[in-house]
């Protein structure tokens, strides 16, 4: 059985880290300071995500916020969620949070590099988080992998970051952009209408 070597550059890996021990200093505070925005966030994409999803994926799920608010407004639509996140000490919070949930799985994982298999979900969310990632393209690319070929991809961007009209006109040419009224430009890629 042949193996698969990933070769990144050294800057590639310090941004990483430097992303992973951020969040890692967050998790304990995550939720008192960002749960009101975050579900803000949330409440803007809703009406993105079909009622049929079976299959949700979180990419950048931190504390796994997302899952908490979908209990919140649609308790018994999705038969799977999957948070992952780059940050262990997040991912260890959102499995406390939800450890008797069967329908929940949390790994932890880099957005850029997702152990999961292609054609695999649903719904795939990344809410704030490619303005953490080192390449926003290889980002899509892997929501694009894993996502159905008539599942729906949902990918939000901070408006305030210096980096923001760059990382848009990067994702433009996959991603529609809707006008939002919150902090983040949202950007949806749904599979039958963009075939």
């Amino acid at each position: 059985m042949k193996g698969h070597y990933l070769i990144i550059s050294r800057a590639e890996v310090d941004w990483k880290k430097s992303v992973q021990l951020k969040y890692d200093m967050y998790a304990n505070t995550y939720d008192i300071l960002y749960r009101e925005e975050q579900w803000g966030k949330y409440s803007s994409i809703k009406p993105l995500i079909r009622p049929n999803a079976r299959i949700l994926l979180d990419a950048g799920c931190a504390t796994g916020l997302l899952y908490e608010y979908l209990l919140q407004v649609t308790p018994s639509s999705l038969h799977t969620y999957i948070g992952v996140d780059i940050s262990l000490e997040m991912v260890k919070k959102a499995k406390l949070k939800f450890t008797m949930d069967p329908k929940v799985d949390f790994i932890n994982a880099d957005a850029e590099y997702m152990p999961l298999k292609d054609n695999s979900i649903d719904v795939a969310l990344s809410i704030t988080v490619f303005n953490n990632l080192y390449d926003v393209e290889r980002g899509l690319r892997e929501l694009l992998r894993v996502v159905r070929h008539d599942g729906i991809v949902v990918v939000t961007i901070f408006k305030r970051d210096e980096n923001t009209p760059l990382m848009v006109r990067k994702l433009k040419d996959k991603l529609r952009l809707i006008e939002s009224e919150s902090k983040d430009y949202i950007l949806v890629y749904n599979g039958k209408a963009n075939n």
